[in-house]
């Protein structure tokens, strides 16, 4: 039985990273008692198929490139899953350049803008900071973009 859950778990954390809380979850649907979670969650850290820094770096890499994600959204999410702090923000250094990040700000706000017809600036404005600050981003670096993004639009049409 516990050569059978040790195949389990490390199939588990070898299909995608896993942090902590993903792993004592799975341990206790397949059963496991509580005073067994701890020992086998220690060896699976010392074989490295459990590493927390990898998990918060691979998790915010994934959600920024792909689901567009703000540093704030991924910071919560990784705090919801038990990461600590100091781990959450290597990772978001690591994994989100201050120059990509305002790229992408721009980016999503030129997509957003296309969507949003015949209505007056200010509430332009305002669901296009709604969107951005609900994917995550920061609210002075949204402003920021809206801003520039209204200025070429003002210069173009000029």
């Amino acid at each position: 039985m516990a050569e059978e859950i040790l195949t389990k778990i490390y199939k588990y954390c070898v299909y995608q990273d896993r942090c902590k809380s993903e792993v004592v979850k799975k341990l206790k649907q397949l059963g496991i008692e509580d005073q067994r979670v701890e020992p086998i969650i220690e060896h699976l850290e010392a074989e490295r198929y459990l590493d927390e820094q990898r998990y918060a770096t691979s998790f915010a890499r994934g959600k920024f490139t792909y689901k567009h994600w703000g540093r704030i959204k991924i910071q919560h999410e990784l705090q919801s899953k038990g990461i600590p702090d100091d781990i959450i923000s290597e990772a978001l250094a690591e994994e989100v350049d201050d120059e990509v990040y305002e790229v992408k700000i721009r980016k999503l706000l030129q997509q957003k803008i296309k969507q949003i017809k015949d209505l007056p600036d200010a509430e332009t404005r305002v669901k296009l900071s709604r969107y951005m600050v609900q994917k995550g981003y920061e609210y002075d670096f949204v402003n920021a973009g809206i801003d520039r993004l209204f200025e070429s639009v003002s210069e173009s049409s000029n």
